[in-house]
Parts: structure tokens; C-alpha cells; sequence
């Protein structure tokens, strides 16, 4: 007997993080889920070629190992950092 494909919306939260948890290549609808991001959001990083993504045939696929490298490194500056940058703009620019 075959197994059926496993349909995301017929999943409760918990189990969908499971399942999630234990791929180690997502689909682009799955890495959207794992991600929390929309799909257009999740094709327009592919786009500007923010996120790793494996392209083999028609179908995208992601690893999991690279969406969590890309959440660990893509934290939101501290407000001191931005201060710095701001004033560094400022320094430099000629009113």
C-alpha cells in the first residue's frame, strides 16, 4: 500500500512542528510553515538570493539546516547599533 502525501491543513499545530522538525528538506510551502513567513515572502528572499534553496526539477526544496542558519543570522540590530549607523550617516554627509 502507498503513502498517502501528508496534507498540511489537515495537520493540528502541534503535529505540523513535529513533522517539521524531523524533514531535513521542506518544500517552499513547508519552510514558509517552519519559518512563519508567507510564500511570496519566502520566494522573494529566494529571489534576491537571501535564503539557500535546491532546485532539481520544477519543484523548490529547502534544507532545514539552512533556514535555521538564516533565522540565527538574521537578527534585528539593537537600537545602539542603529544610533551608531545613524550617526556615522550623519558624519559623513555634507549638508
Amino acid at each position: 500500500m502507498q503513502k498517502q502525501p501528508t496534507n498540511l491543513s489537515t495537520l493540528d499545530k502541534q503535529e505540523l512542528l513535529t513533522l517539521l522538525q524531523t524533514k531535513n528538506v521542506l518544500t517552499t510551502e513547508e519552510a514558509a510553515l517552519y519559518l512563519n513567513v508567507s510564500v511570496p515572502t519566502l520566494r522573494e528572499l529566494r529571489r534576491n538570493k537571501k535564503i539557500a534553496s535546491y532546485q532539481p526539477s520544477r519543484k523548490v526544496f529547502y534544507k532545514r539546516e539552512d533556514l535555521d542558519d538564516w533565522l540565527l543570522n538574521s537578527k534585528q540590530s539593537d537600537e545602539s547599533a542603529i544610533e551608531n549607523r545613524v550617526s556615522g550617516y550623519f558624519l559623513k554627509s555634507k549638508f
